[in-house]
């Protein structure tokens, strides 16, 4: 019974470190590639800069 639930475990913290660490890759593969759009208009057009709602709702520092 020790070998069957020390089976499950091992499965199971497997499967949980997978999630993990597919869920961290693809976040910082988007906050690597996350550019400045400016850089990518030409250099006679003003962009609008991003000015946020309410700054409670996102923790800038």
């Amino acid at each position: 019974m020790d070998f069957f639930m020390a089976i499950v475990l091992c499965g199971y913290s497997v499967t949980v470190y997978l999630l993990w660490k597919d869920h961290y890759v693809m976040w910082n593969r988007w906050r690597r590639a996350n550019v400045n759009v400016r850089l990518l208009l030409a250099p006679d057009v003003n962009p609008v800069p991003f000015v946020p709602r309410s700054r409670s709702r996102y923790n800038v520092v």
